[in-house]
């Protein structure tokens, strides 16, 4: 995979891979500009505990993802 430098908004480093991107947790404006470059999924290893829990991820990814659609 190839670093991916022009991308922020990412809790950790970002690498692309073909069409696969790969990278820590994404704040929303990072959401957005992944929509920009065309990304239509979204696969998310958090347990569900994690991502309801607002020290975690800061803001409800699910609503976010689905408002971008």
């Amino acid at each position: 995979p190839q670093a991916v430098t022009d991308l922020p908004g990412f809790e950790r480093r970002i690498f692309q891979d073909g069409r696969v991107y790969i990278a820590g947790q994404p704040n929303e404006e990072a959401l957005k500009k992944l929509k920009e470059r065309g990304v239509t999924l979204i696969v998310n290893f958090r347990t569900l505990a994690e991502v309801n829990d607002r020290t975690e991820v800061l803001y409800d990814e699910p609503a976010a993802v689905a408002a971008l659609g």
